[in-house]
């Protein structure tokens, strides 16, 4: 009776403890746009426009543009897609120096400036930094398609080097990069007259825009949740189970011993 109580004991314990954090999907959530409708602007600025050498752009996301991301979501990565009906390049793209920020913003939506420092909140992080190579083939595009509901092209995802927790409110992107790429690349975007986005570029040797260029549809994905350790309280009912356990297995020897003996 003892053995089979502690074995139970220590069987639950040990079951809690594998279910502690344990490994779940990654996720992933489509901001500015759907993740199954494609938008109804378009944007090059991301990844450049053919002439541009030397790009900063902002682009900010209402909380009703982040769809369902939830608040505390560890993002790792970021996702572009071809606008439809737009031809993916046919070369390498090639960025000597390819940065990514995310945090919050202090300005509203419809409010931003050139001032891009000044746009960015207390708590912004750059996620990734350094050169960046998106082979060919990479991005997809999809042979024309006839509206009024074409189907999306595929997300190409960039991996932050440095995730980011999402702590509510709006979100503000910032890209800057350097590149010598003379092709145009045309992703999926939401104009700023379809509400709740906002821009602001620096983009040389055009110059400087605010609320005129479309923000790109974007994907996020999120960390999955990883093997966490234990409470204390856990470790403690392994151990009072394994100990029951191996007092009633003695128990059960010393017994059988004096009834040999016996």
């Amino acid at each position: 009776m003892q053995f089979k109580f502690a074995a139970k004991a220590a069987l639950a314990a040990i079951s809690i403890a594998a279910c502690v954090n344990s490994a779940s999907a990654q996720s992933t959530y489509v901001a500015g746009g759907s993740a199954t409708t494609e938008g109804v602007g378009s944007t090059s600025i991301p990844l450049g426009n053919g002439s541009a050498t030397n790009v900063t752009s902002q682009f900010l996301f209402s909380t009703a543009q982040l769809g369902d991301l939830p608040i505390g979501s560890v993002i790792t990565a970021i996702g572009f897609r071809i606008n439809v009906n737009s031809l993916a390049p046919v070369s390498a793209l090639n960025y000597s120096n390819y940065q990514i920020s995310l945090g919050g913003s202090t300005q509203a939506v419809g409010n931003l400036t050139t001032n891009f420092a000044a746009n960015q909140a207390a708590g912004t992080a750059v996620v990734r930094t350094g050169a960046l190579t998106i082979p060919v083939g990479s991005l997809v595009s999809q042979p024309f398609q006839a509206s009024p509901t074409p189907t999306p092209n595929p997300f190409y995802t960039i991996n932050f080097t440095t995730p980011f927790t999402y702590t509510g409110g709006n979100l503000l992107l910032t890209l800057s990069y350097v590149t010598s790429n003379t092709v145009t690349t045309t992703l999926d975007g939401t104009p700023y007259s379809a509400g709740g986005v906002d821009s602001a570029s620096n983009i040389n040797p055009l110059g400087t825009y605010t609320q005129l260029y479309s923000v790109p549809v974007v994907q996020f994905t999120t960390q999955a949740a990883t093997a966490g350790v234990p409470e204390p309280a856990t470790w403690a009912m392994m151990m009072l189970g394994f100990g029951g356990m191996g007092y009633a297995m003695r128990r059960r020897a010393t017994v059988g011993a004096r009834v040999r003996f016996a």
